[in-house]
């Protein structure tokens, strides 16, 4: 079960759930998953039931944008918030008007917003114009000989969630044509790259 569904389902906020369970507070704690037994235990101590937390869930998506830092405005006409892209990636309530914003067909051509998907790629050309992609990312120099650059590797990084990158070994990491091949295998994109 993830911090955000603990905290919903105990009436909390998101932070103090986090700092209860001694899970430190870095971009997208509130995805993280807690140990069932862990999980009934705090549950139990706030009064709450399991089964209360399957009322509670909560849809989280997660939006790439090709700016490192992007701030697109709140609006009366649409009714959302003010987005801040942190690092290239936002994450928010799957079901909120931002998300909704975020997934509309303009917000790739007019913010280079796209939503994250949790799942390759099924067709393999589709996953290797991803891959093309992600190399692009990465390489910024005329060519491939120059290197990554470190910028274009941790926007590359930010198309994962933190669990994720953790996840992929360092060896894979320090190639820059592996660790797009590993994110390939991993996520895609909502918006067609080819």
């Amino acid at each position: 079960m993830k911090v955000s569904e603990i905290a919903k389902t105990v009436g909390k906020e998101n932070a103090d759930v986090a700092k209860d369970l001694g899970i430190e507070t870095t971009q997208g704690y509130w995805l993280r998953d807690v140990d069932d037994a862990k999980v009934a235990d705090y549950l139990a101590e706030n009064g709450a039931r399991p089964s209360d937390a399957k009322k509670a869930e909560q849809v989280v998506a997660k939006f790439w944008c090709t700016g490192r830092s992007n701030r697109i405005e709140g609006d009366e006409h649409t009714k959302h918030d003010t987005i801040q892209f942190v690092e290239w990636s936002h994450e928010c309530d799957g079901k909120s008007a931002e998300a909704e914003l975020s997934r509309k067909d303009y917000a790739w051509a007019r913010f280079g917003v796209a939503e994250v998907i949790q799942r390759p790629y099924e067709d393999a050309g589709k996953r290797a114009d991803f891959i093309r992609f992600i190399e692009a990312l990465m390489f910024t120099g005329p060519t491939q000989q120059d290197g990554a650059s470190r910028k274009g590797h941790k926007s590359a990084l930010a198309l994962l969630t933190e669990e994720q990158a953790r996840e992929i070994p360092k060896n894979v990491k320090n190639r820059p044509l592996a660790l797009a091949r590993a994110i390939a295998e991993q996520v895609s994109l909502s918006v067609d790259l080819s």
